[in-house]
């Protein structure tokens, strides 16, 4: 079994991102592997930059990364309190270019990330960071899907970390491809 040394874990700050960050830490367990938390704000420039009044976005977007800084700090301490090797990161760019950058940067072997299920108009226009990603990512990529049964990923995912360090092979743990 291909053993993942350093996995990185997006997030956007929703719920659905966060659980995919959940599900990555118990990989991260199971494989005693370090994993960095990544978070990539959008870019108030970057939204509105054909319509924005002359305004500071410098600082707003400095703002913005502070505050979102914050809350993955937050989150982190009550959710991953009891992990180790574990580093958080907050960088502004394109979200799917920042991704594969830093993937590249860091060595990652595994990048785990949410779908959100967008379908139609919302796919459309707001595209697909997770399909960016996919296509252009320098490592495999592991897509959790959040909507999959409640009877949920950690479980299984904390299950199989247990297994696998007591040496057992038939692990009831996650697929690949969790959802």
């Amino acid at each position: 079994m291909k053993r993942f040394k350093r996995i990185l874990a997006t997030t956007d700050l929703t719920p659905e991102s966060l659980s995919a960050v959940s599900y990555a830490a118990h990989l991260a367990s199971a494989h005693e592997a370090r994993m960095l938390v990544l978070h990539v704000p959008t870019s108030t420039a970057a939204l509105y930059a054909e319509f924005l009044p002359p305004i500071d976005i410098a600082g707003v977007d400095e703002a913005v990364e502070v505050s979102a800084r914050q809350h993955l700090e937050k989150w982190a301490h009550r959710n991953l309190a009891d992990m180790h090797g574990i580093e958080l990161l907050v960088r502004s760019g394109h979200a799917s270019d920042t991704i594969c950058r830093v993937a590249a940067e860091w060595n990652a072997n595994l990048i785990v990330m949410a779908t959100h299920g967008r379908k139609g108009l919302g796919h459309f226009a707001l595209g697909s960071v997770t399909e960016q990603v996919l296509r252009n990512a320098p490592c495999p990529v592991l897509t959790v899907n959040p909507w999959a049964r409640k009877k949920d990923l950690t479980v299984r995912a904390a299950r199989a970390a247990v297994d696998q360090r007591r040496g057992r092979k038939d692990v009831d743990g996650p697929a690949h491809h969790a959802g």
